[in-house]
């Protein structure tokens, strides 16, 4: 960690202000009004990343709303800036220290903050650096983040200190960011760390001579790579356009809406998916096109609501002589093959060229995969022959054809 002093501080730029906040950030921080009676807070040093933050946060709350129909409550938005640390690199600061001391006060907070404990987080660290081949502070900033109460904190701890160092090490020996107050910061519902608008830039010129050292490219691949990425930054950045996005939205449902985690899955990937380049930039309509992804994420939410996947329990004994009237090949929408055979007395199921699967009867015409995961439903003709078999795991179904 850097020993950065805090600069100048945040100015109210235009608008109506939210006063009372005693925690380094100076006047008070600059608010704006994006429904009736919903509003977001910017907290921005440069006029421009805070013009930046009104437009992406105007976009996100219209998703949010049109997702519940309802308030997406009050939030806060951070815009980092290179010169201060990442809240990931806080956590891990943080970490050090609490791990020296009460281990079950560590795990503790490590739970609150990941839903992992210790020692999946420390795993799943020590596995992202070995793959990437770069520590994580070295690739941080261009990381949008949520930042859970504990994390919050910490980070305005951090921030009361000037991100000094040693300041900062003296302040995380000593508190449970988990009984911390949160003053004025209580009102809000949600609260995003968003990184500098071009990190991605930045993440490309810090990154890439790495990643082409590490590879021992020669001069042709490292130019061919340079001229590829020169080619696709564009693209690049959509993305990640779409990836803050995503998770500001995410945050917000977490936050404000009665869904489960599940659903919020589901919406997340939705919206985002919808957002994402596809080989091109994402033209002027992305807004209508996310909010048409949504919808549709709902309706399919609804309808799984109605007739929800639950795997089966019980089965029965095998029936030799039924079971012979659904061996064939099926193939469905995509063209990929389906193979229904019989080994052993009992049924077995076969994707493409991938092993096969023994199937337990269930019902009549049902059958279940060995973990229960899937069912495969033989569909009776009219004649009482089989040409057709639904395939069911959750939030998946399709009916596929004999080929």
């Amino acid at each position: 960690m850097q020993n950065i002093r805090l600069r100048t501080p945040i100015t109210a730029i235009a608008g109506m202000g939210l006063a009372g906040l005693n925690l380094g950030f100076g006047d008070a921080l600059p608010s704006i009004n994006l429904l009736e009676n919903d509003r977001i807070s910017i907290f921005a040093e440069k006029p421009g990343e805070r013009a930046y933050a009104e437009r992406f946060a105007e976009t996100v709350y219209e998703a949010a709303f049109e997702t519940t129909g309802e308030s997406a409550g009050k939030g806060l938005i951070i815009i980092g800036n290179y010169e201060d640390p990442h809240p990931i690199i806080l956590i891990k600061k943080y970490l050090e220290f609490a791990e020296e001391g009460d281990r079950e006060e560590y795990g503790a907070f490590v739970n609150a903050l990941f839903d992992k404990d210790p020692v999946k987080w420390e795993e799943a660290d020590e596995k992202l650096e070995e793959e990437i081949g770069l520590d994580v502070e070295s690739i941080a900033y261009v990381v949008p983040m949520p930042l859970q109460p504990g994390l919050l904190n910490l980070y305005l701890v951090a921030r009361e200190e000037g991100f000094e160092e040693e300041a900062i090490e003296r302040r995380y020996r000593t508190i449970k960011p988990l009984d911390l107050n949160f003053g004025d910061f209580a009102q809000y519902d949600w609260v995003i760390y968003l990184p500098p608008k071009d990190a991605i830039d930045r993440a490309i010129k810090d990154v890439l001579p790495h990643v082409m050292k590490r590879e021992k490219l020669g001069f042709f691949k490292r130019t061919l790579v340079k001229g590829a990425v020169f080619t696709f930054k564009p693209l690049i950045r959509d993305a990640m356009e779409g990836v803050r996005k995503s998770l500001l939205y995410e945050a917000i449902l977490r936050a404000t809406s009665d869904f489960d985690e599940e659903e919020i899955e589901q919406l997340m990937e939705a919206y985002r998916d919808a957002l994402m380049p596809k080989g091109k930039i994402v033209g002027g309509n992305k807004s209508k096109r996310s909010l048409e992804a949504i919808r549709e994420q709902l309706e399919e939410n609804e309808a799984y609501a109605l007739d929800p996947y639950v795997p089966p329990v019980k089965t029965i004994s095998e029936a030799p002589e039924l079971a012979v009237r659904y061996k064939g090949e099926y193939v469905d929408s995509k063209g990929r093959i389906f193979t229904v055979f019989q080994e052993g007395g009992g049924l077995q199921f076969r994707r493409g060229d991938r092993d096969p699967v023994a199937l337990n009867r269930v019902s009549q015409d049902l059958y279940t995969t060995e973990d229960r995961e899937m069912t495969l439903e033989f569909l009776a003709d009219g004649d009482g022959s089989f040409s057709k078999m639904e395939l069911r795991r959750k939030r998946w179904r399709e009916t596929i054809s004999r080929k």
